[in-house]
C-alpha cells in the first residue's frame, strides 16, 4: 500500500501559531520538491514560479511551468514532482475562514475544481505576492489581526477569479449559482447512501428536471453525471490513500454487493478496483 497521508492544520502549527487559522510558507530549491499522494483538511493556495514538473490533483496531472496559482480543497489527494529551481508561496486556510471568505464573493468552486492551476502573467504575480508576503507579515502573532488577514484572502480570490475568467473562462463570465452550491453541499454530505437526483432534487424543494437544468447550465453535465463521478472520486481516494479492503470500501460508499461496485468502478474507469490500487502504489 501507499504512504500516503491525510493532513490537518495541526500538523503544521506550532507554539507561536497554535489557534491561527491562517498558515504562510516559502519554499525554494529542493525543498519538498517530491511529495508522497496526500490529502488536507484545509484549503491551500500555492503560488509557483520558476518552475517545470507535475502536479497531481485528485488523479489528473496538471503540468507546473513559468508562473501559477494552484487551489487546492479539503480532501483531494494531490502530490508533485517539481524541479530543483521551484520557488513557491503557500497559503493554508481553515475551511471556516475560506468558506466565509468565498461565499461573501460568491467563488465558484465548481468552476475551479474543473480548472486548479491557472496561469498568470508577471503583472499577476507581483499582485499577488504583495499580498502573500503582507499575509507573512499579519501572522506574527505580536500584530495577528484575522480581520486584515480576511480582507487579504479576499483580495487572493478576487484576483485569482479575475485572471480565471481572463485566460481560462473565456467564453462566458464564471457563473454563480446558490442553488446548484445547495446541490454540491447536500452531494458531499449524502453521497454514499443517496444516489438519485430525485432525493436531491426534493431536498431542495425543486423538480428533478430543474436541478438537471441547472447542472447543465453551470457545469455542462447532469446531476446523475455529478453523483457518479462523486462516487468515483471517493472510490478512488480510498483505493489510494486508505488500508481498507475494496470490499470495506464498496460497503462504505454504499453498494450491498462488492461485484457491483467492481461493476460500476470498471465501467467508469476501464480499470478494476485491484488494478488501479496495484497501479497507484507503482
Amino acid at each position: 500500500m501507499s504512504n500516503s497521508q491525510k493532513y490537518s492544520l495541526n500538523d503544521y502549527r506550532d507554539n507561536s501559531n497554535r489557534d491561527m487559522d491562517f498558515l504562510y510558507f516559502e519554499w525554494e530549491g529542493n525543498s519538498l520538491v517530491k511529495e508522497n499522494p496526500h490529502s488536507h483538511t484545509f484549503y491551500m493556495l500555492l503560488l509557483t514560479k520558476g518552475s517545470n514538473g507535475t502536479h497531481t490533483i485528485d488523479f489528473l496531472d496538471y503540468e507546473v511551468k513559468g508562473i501559477q496559482i494552484h487551489i487546492l480543497f479539503p480532501g483531494q489527494v494531490h502530490h508533485w514532482d517539481l524541479a530543483n529551481d521551484t520557488i513557491a508561496y503557500q497559503l493554508m486556510i481553515s475551511v471556516r475562514k475560506f468558506e466565509l471568505i468565498a461565499n461573501t464573493l460568491h467563488f465558484n468552486t465548481i468552476s475551479f475544481k474543473q480548472r486548479q492551476v491557472i496561469p498568470l502573467t508577471e503583472d499577476d504575480f507581483q499582485d499577488l505576492i504583495h499580498e502573500f508576503r503582507s499575509i507573512k507579515k499579519e501572522l506574527s502573532p505580536a500584530i495577528y489581526k484575522s480581520a486584515i488577514l480576511q480582507s487579504r484572502i479576499r483580495i487572493i480570490l478576487q484576483i485569482i477569479q479575475r485572471e480565471a475568467e481572463k485566460q481560462v473562462y473565456t467564453r462566458q463570465r464564471i457563473a454563480y449559482s446558490p442553488k446548484l452550491m445547495e446541490f454540491i453541499k447536500l452531494l458531499e454530505a449524502d453521497f454514499k447512501t443517496e444516489k438519485l437526483p430525485e432525493y436531491y432534487a426534493k431536498q431542495m424543494n425543486i423538480t428533478p428536471n430543474y436541478l438537471n437544468i441547472l447542472c447543465q447550465k453551470h457545469a455542462q453535465k447532469t446531476a446523475s453525471t455529478f453523483i457518479k463521478e462523486r462516487i468515483l472520486l471517493e472510490a478512488k481516494r480510498q483505493l489510494q490513500l486508505s488500508t481498507a479492503s475494496i470490499k470495506e470500501i464498496a460497503y462504505d460508499l454504499g453498494f450491498h454487493d462488492p461485484g457491483h461496485f467492481a461493476k460500476f468502478f470498471k465501467h467508469h474507469t476501464s480499470m478494476t478496483p485491484t488494478d488501479f490500487r496495484q497501479e497507484e502504489d507503482q
